[in-house]
């Protein structure tokens, strides 16, 4: 996953989106279903429940890789377990949860994975543990269904760069190649 994906959480960019999941366990549901009659209306609302089995959720891994001896940084698919029994956690419909996508975000300096997770243990600020050839590292949630680490109200940074936190940097006068 590119790291300005994982940093705006842009999933419709990768493989985060399986055939095992619908779009409302993805986050990328719309708020509503359009009132004229459409081919494949009825087949929406079966899936248009208040609550999911599983999320799709934005993590970040609170260990540093290096310290427990795995030299490069997780990508891909890795198993999520319980912190306590170190088990594979599966939801109601026997599925394993996992990650989906992992890439490192420089604007946060975080290492953010996306993974699946149970409905009931999907809760932003609880921890669970990713495997990553025999390395454990805890990974804490925050962010349960759609929304960006990085700009979260998606306004863009035309707004915060006059006024917010990127207003030194936009603030500086450039000019071109001065010899002088």
């Amino acid at each position: 996953m590119p790291t300005a994906d994982a940093e705006k959480s842009l999933r419709l960019q990768n493989d985060d989106l399986e055939i095992d999941y619908n779009l409302y366990e993805a986050g990328l549901s719309r708020p509503k279903v359009k009132a004229a009659d459409f081919h494949g209306k009825d087949a929406t609302s079966p899936a248009r429940v208040a609550e999911q089995a599983a999320y799709l959720c934005t993590f970040v891994l609170e260990g540093h890789h290096r310290r427990q001896g795995c030299g490069a940084l997780p990508r891909w698919h890795w198993p999520l377990l319980d912190p306590e029994s170190k088990e594979v956690i599966i939801d109601s419909h026997g599925r394993r949860s996992y990650t989906t996508s992992v890439a490192f975000g420089p604007s946060l300096a975080r290492t953010s994975p996306w993974a699946i997770l149970p409905a009931d243990r999907a809760k932003e600020g609880d921890s669970v543990l990713m495997e990553y050839f025999g390395c454990f590292f805890p990974a804490k949630i925050v962010s349960v269904g759609y929304r960006a680490l990085l700009d979260p109200t998606t306004n863009g940074f035309a707004a915060e760069s006059r006024t917010g936190a990127y207003a030194p940097f936009f603030s500086r006068k450039f000019s071109r190649c001065d010899p002088k």
